[in-house]
């Protein structure tokens, strides 16, 4: 069932960008181990991944690495679109920027994604 057509602009390429994780209802927090990203369109990129490692630093190793990650995807689209499926993606990334305190090197990437989305 089509609810409404997605009103995405026209651009050259996107990011597509998911996240996947344990629901906080399981265990009281939000647990991602997964920050999965991808350009389409006419110039499209390889799956870039940060999977979150077991131990004390396996979500704030996740979470650099997927900084790291669009941070790359930056310097080789420029201003490129992100697109993600709901609010979730969105609002994780504002828990983790809070609860991991990003450094300031990584501020301006971190703004710059949710700028396009």
């Amino acid at each position: 069932m089509v609810l409404a057509t997605p009103a995405i602009p026209p651009h050259k390429n996107y990011v597509m960008f998911d996240l996947e994780g344990m629901p906080p209802q399981l265990d009281e927090l939000d647990k991602i181990y997964l920050w999965g990203a991808q350009v389409f369109g006419e110039n499209p990129s390889e799956f870039k991944v940060a999977v979150s490692g077991f131990g004390v630093n396996g979500d704030r190793e996740s979470w650099t690495g997927f900084l790291d990650n669009a941070k790359q995807i930056f310097e080789a689209y420029g201003d490129i679109p992100w697109v993600h499926w709901a609010p979730y993606e969105e609002l994780i990334c504002v828990d983790m920027r809070g609860v991991l305190a990003i450094s300031e090197a990584s501020l301006p990437v971190w703004r710059e994604i949710f700028w396009t989305c």
